[in-house]
């Protein structure tokens, strides 16, 4: 693959292989640089490469470093998901519930994540259960879901779990408990965690 980058300075020529150039663009995603990210992945995207298609589906999503079109993105994600693509699986999930409130599909494309498992869609699963959307309400299971999420390594379920115990909601009040989901996602790298375990850890002392 050839790829052309024009700036103020030099114009670069970089010869990549299709192993290199997904972090390459990735990172220019991530950095902001949404116009060079758009010439890496554009051509990976038409080769149908899963990851290529997940980046640029978001690029269309979002109208970052192309013109917004959620058309687009969809088949993008379509074309992914169906590749068994996590990402994208959870992703057309969410536009499911969030926009079409087609809440069976949304339930079908998270748990196609889920058996892969995908934190974000163990947490969405369990917001469906815990909300009764397209599914009979279920506390239980929607509680079940959580810790799936939480264990795999999603910060914002150990957050909401720390709540639920904390607060008492739908679960009998336990700080012990909410301590250990806290302690779990300050882990993570969740500051709210980190901040809800110091304010308990306070109130002891």
């Amino acid at each position: 693959f050839f790829f052309f980058f024009n700036d103020t300075a030099t114009t670069e020529i970089y010869t990549l292989s299709l192993h290199d150039a997904l972090p390459i663009s990735q990172k220019a995603y991530d950095n902001g640089s949404y116009e060079e990210a758009f010439i890496i992945v554009e051509p990976l995207a038409k080769l149908e490469h899963p990851d290529a298609e997940y980046l640029l589906g978001q690029m269309y999503e979002l109208g970052r470093g192309v013109k917004k079109d959620t058309e687009q993105a969809v088949t993008l994600f379509t074309s992914a998901a169906n590749q068994g693509y996590a990402a994208a699986q959870a992703k057309l999930g969410q536009l499911h519930m969030e926009g079409k409130k087609d809440y069976a599909s949304a339930m079908s494309w998270f748990q196609k994540a889920a058996d892969q498992g995908y934190a974000l869609a163990y947490s969405a699963i369990g917001d469906l259960y815990a909300q009764g959307y397209g599914v009979g309400q279920d506390k239980g299971k929607a509680l079940d879901y959580y810790k799936k999420a939480a264990t795999a390594g999603d910060a914002n379920a150990c957050l909401h779990l720390g709540q639920m115990y904390e607060q008492g909601k739908d679960v009998k009040a336990d700080p012990a408990q909410a301590a250990v989901w806290y302690k779990k996602g300050a882990d993570l790298g969740s500051a709210e965690c980190a901040a809800a375990l110091k304010r308990l850890n306070d109130q002891k002392a």
